[in-house]
């Protein structure tokens, strides 16, 4: 038996509260927050997974000179993996 769901146009409801901020800024002649489209470089990039197999003692010491500095695990690799190879 094999179940097939179909989500082709579903819509969703808009949220109560965000069409209420909306209207709230076209009333003042302000644009709605979601129709801004943030400038060029602070837009997220596509984001893809990447798997790297660690001994256990090393996943030990980067999670907790994470845990130490307050930041996540991905954040502070990615920012040694920026500095090791920069960008063109």
């Amino acid at each position: 038996m094999s179940k097939k769901l179909a989500f082709n146009n579903v819509r969703l409801k808009a949220d109560p509260a965000e069409a209420w901020i909306a209207q709230g800024a076209e009333r003042e002649g302000r644009a709605p927050a979601s129709t801004v489209a943030p400038p060029e470089e602070t837009r997220p990039r596509r984001m893809v997974r990447f798997t790297i197999d660690v001994d256990g003692e090393l996943h030990t010491r980067i999670k907790v000179a994470a845990a130490q500095r307050g930041e996540r695990m991905a954040d502070m690799l990615r920012a040694i993996f920026e500095r090791e190879f920069p960008g063109i």
